[in-house]
Parts: C-alpha cells; sequence; structure tokens
C-alpha cells in the first residue's frame, strides 16, 4: 500500500522544496515509473535517488484568461531538475478546481499497475487550494475500492501537509490583499510549448480571482493541515515561538508544527500523531518556553491575573463567561470566549463597523433579539461573514457563545490598545443586569446587525 501525503501552501516552490527536502525513510531500492510509461525506455527516474513519487498540479491563466490547470508526475530529484517529468494539461469539465483535482488524482493513482506504485507519493495541491475534500474523497474510493475489488492498487492518506515560508508566513497571515491563484509564474510550469493547447471551458473560479484575501487563503490552508512545515528555519528562536504560536492558534486541535526540517521524516508526518500531542515539536527540535505563546487559550484555563499579563478583568463581563487572552508574540495575540450568555447586538455593530485591526475570527454566538437563531462568525484580515443557521448546527450544550480570535495589535500585544481590544470582545457579551430584561425590550433594537438579521 502506498503512503500518500497532500502537500498545500500558498507557493509552489516551497511546497515542492519542504517534499524534496524530506527524509524518506523506508524507500526501496529500484526506479519508480512514470505513469504511461516502461522503465525500460529511459524517462524513469534516476537509479540511487529515493523512490518516492511526485504528482504536481499547477495553475495559470490560459491565452483566454481562463484557468489552465498542470498536472507534472516524476521522481523527487527530477522534479527539483526539471527532468524526465511527465507533464500534461487537466481540463476543468465545468467544476471546481478542487473538484477538478480530486477526481484528476484519483484516476490518476488507479490507473497506476501495483508493480510501478511507488510506496510514498507526494501530491503537491495548487497554492491556497484546500486539501481535505481532496483527502476525503481519496478515502472514500478507497472504501470503495476495498468493498467491490480485490487486485489494483491501494492507497493510504497518511496526512495533510502545509508546507510555509517561515519569512513571510506572519506577514500573510494578516494580510488583506485579495488572493491571486495565478500570481505569478509557478516553478516547474515552463514547458507550455510541451503541453496541448485545450479547450477550457469558463467554470465557476475561472479567471484570476479568489474571493478570498491572502490571510483568509492561509488561514483555511492552517486549519486543514495535520502538519504544518516552516521552510526555512527562521533567524532566531524567538521568531520560531512567535510563528510557532500563531499557526497553533489558527490550526485544527492536535495539528503538529515542525520547523526542524533536517530531521523530518515521512513517519512523522502521520495524521494518527494528531492527538498525540497538540503542541508536539518534529524530532530535534528546540524546546519552547512555558511562557507566552506556549500557554494554551482553550477557556478551561480561565481569565489571565493582572500580574501575569498586566491587563485586569473589564467590569461588564458575565460571571458565566470563560474568557482567556495570550500573547503570541510581540504583536500579536490570541482569545477565546466560551459564554452561556448571549451577545449584545448593538455592540457587536459597532466592533464590526471597526476595521482598524486585522484579525481571524471563528465561532459562533446567539443575540437576545434573535432567540430561535444561531449565528456562525467566520473572519480575516479582510472582514467578516455572519450566517444564520439552525440551531441543530451548532452544538450549544454547553455554551451559547464561543468565538476564537487571533488579532495583530499594532501597538503591542501588552499595550493599551490591546487592552482595549480584549474588552471590546468581553464586552460583546450581555451582562447579567442586561439579561433581566424584558424579551419585548430586546425587540425594539434597531442597531445595524439587528437589521440585517431581520431581513427576509
Amino acid at each position: 500500500m502506498s503512503k500518500v501525503l497532500l502537500c498545500t501552501g500558498l507557493e509552489y516552490a516551497t511546497q515542492l522544496m519542504g517534499v524534496c527536502a524530506m527524509d524518506w525513510r523506508g524507500t526501496r531500492a529500484g526506479r519508480t515509473a512514470l505513469p504511461g510509461n516502461d522503465c525500460n525506455d529511459g524517462t524513469c527516474t534516476a537509479e540511487g535517488l529515493d523512490d518516492a513519487l511526485i504528482v504536481a498540479y499547477t495553475v495559470r491563466m490560459d491565452d483566454r484568461n481562463r484557468l489552465s490547470v498542470r498536472r507534472s508526475v516524476a521522481g523527487c530529484w527530477d522534479m527539483m531538475l526539471g527532468s524526465n517529468v511527465r507533464i500534461e494539461a487537466v481540463p476543468l469539465d465545468d467544476c471546481c478546481l478542487s473538484c477538478t483535482i480530486k477526481h484528476d488524482l484519483q484516476a490518476l493513482l488507479s490507473s497506476l499497475p501495483q508493480d510501478a506504485m511507488a510506496p510514498n507519493i507526494a501530491v503537491i495541491l495548487p497554492k491556497g487550494v484546500q486539501a481535505a475534500p481532496t483527502a476525503e474523497y481519496l478515502r472514500e474510493m478507497q472504501l470503495v475500492h476495498d468493498a467491490f475489488q480485490h487486485d489494483g492498487p491501494r492507497i493510504h492518506v497518511q496526512s495533510i501537509v502545509a508546507m510555509l515560508d517561515s519569512s513571510t508566513a506572519k506577514a500573510r497571515i494578516f494580510d488583506d490583499s485579495p488572493f491571486m491563484q495565478c500570481e505569478g509564474a509557478d516553478l516547474g510550469d515552463e514547458s507550455d510549448a510541451d503541453v496541448p493547447d485545450t479547450d477550457v471551458p469558463d467554470a465557476a473560479g475561472s479567471g484570476d480571482y479568489d474571493e478570498r484575501c491572502v490571510g483568509g487563503a492561509l488561514a483555511e490552508v492552517i486549519a486543514d493541515a495535520d502538519h504544518v512545515v516552516l521552510l526555512p528555519d527562521v533567524k532566531s528562536r524567538g521568531d520560531v515561538d512567535e510563528l510557532t504560536g500563531l499557526v497553533e492558534a489558527l490550526g485544527s486541535e492536535g495539528c503538529r508544527v515542525h520547523f526542524d526540517v533536517e530531521r523530518l521524516t515521512i513517519d512523522d508526518l502521520d495524521a494518527g500523531t494528531r492527538a498525540d500531542s497538540p503542541c508536539a515539536r518534529s524530532e530535534g527540535s528546540q524546546d519552547r518556553s512555558d511562557e507566552g505563546v506556549s500557554e494554551r487559550l482553550d477557556g478551561d484555563a480561565g481569565v489571565p491575573s493582572d500580574e501575569r499579563h498586566g491587563m485586569g478583568k473589564s467590569s461588564q463581563a458575565p460571571l458565566t463567561a470563560e474568557i482567556a487572552w495570550a500573547s503570541l508574540g510581540q504583536d500579536s495575540l490570541g482569545l477565546s470566549i466560551r459564554s452561556h450568555s448571549p451577545v449584545h447586538p448593538s455592540r457587536l455593530s459597532d466592533l464590526l463597523a471597526d476595521k482598524s485591526v486585522p484579525m481571524h475570527i471563528h465561532g459562533h454566538f446567539a443575540v437576545p433579539n434573535k432567540p430561535f437563531s444561531a449565528f456562525v462568525w467566520e473572519g480575516d484580515p479582510d472582514g467578516s461573514i455572519i450566517e444564520t443557521v439552525d440551531h441543530a448546527m451548532v452544538d450549544e450544550s454547553q455554551y451559547q457563545t464561543e468565538i476564537l480570535v487571533v488579532a495583530r495589535i499594532s501597538e503591542g500585544s501588552q499595550s493599551v490598545a490591546a487592552q482595549e481590544f480584549v474588552d471590546r470582545f468581553q464586552n460583546l457579551l450581555v451582562t447579567h443586569e442586561e439579561s433581566q430584561r424584558p424579551l419585548m425590550s430586546w425587540m425594539e433594537q434597531s442597531d445595524t446587525f439587528t437589521r440585517w438579521a431581520s431581513m427576509d
């Protein structure tokens, strides 16, 4: 059975460098055949190289200003050197980019004969494309294969790995500029002359346009990942701690962050390690301090004391709230709010109108004047999106309000501005006194959020 790594990021060159920097432990001697090629015709990978197959997808604009997808297949070093690389165009077929790639990848892997399957296959997805849909699709197709077939190649999606350039990652996390899928030429995608021209139809997402901002695209890539690899190593330990703290705050539970890439092997990138240690580091990496960014942001920590952080509690915080914040670096902080109290719609309207602080937001909440509605809140440096959802879609068994915020404060994470920022989110919650107001008085709210929520 072949192990498959799905590699994502915001730069194709960084993803390729990260894949080729890994130690492919457990490789076998011999050669890796390219699909449709005979190992005896001289088009296979050079002998003596690691027996890992790379399948790389890149996206460019064609002459008609529409998306053009390329699939490149080669061994590790061949892909880096640009030799013996098989490049083919992949039509969009009237579907989105993510669906096009997952369908093509599954078809490619299914077409390989068992004896030509490499033990390790790294799939490099186009920059900014989320990997979770592809991983889920490959797993489902493997289950179907196992149920109805007893021969042919078998694969195991080992994990989703985000490869990030550590020298630019922090700035990009809070970048509100539009994310351009086809910005610049991707490394290894210069061979347009070797690829037949195809009539790519207009499709959703066609054109050099993406509704996300750079920070939003990066946050989605991190949220999907089982592992995040920071390339190259940053110069100081402090920078490593700060960037790692930011990545952990944006990542899913159990996501592992690696920055000692010289010792990173495929064995370190098993999705099964997620539950072992949410804050684990790669083997041989430096231990981080227990102070600052290593603090957990899981509401159970309570509200930090004045002595530890130099910030006090707001007098308007409801007694039922669990509020915690932590510095994630000199100018970044994380804030976690869990409460049985709903959010005050007027104060929410005021906060939404203020776009002075770039931040990422994830959570759900309720408001007292819409007692039968729940709201999901997603935000990135370019703004917020709030959606009304069915109560069944939100787990309110413990909290009516759960919000996680990662923000960049230009004055510093220990400044008065940071204190005011924390207070504004804490003061979103309806206080104990306000909760005693009759329901009809809440119905008279005329703020921006209430008007939006009341529209049919």
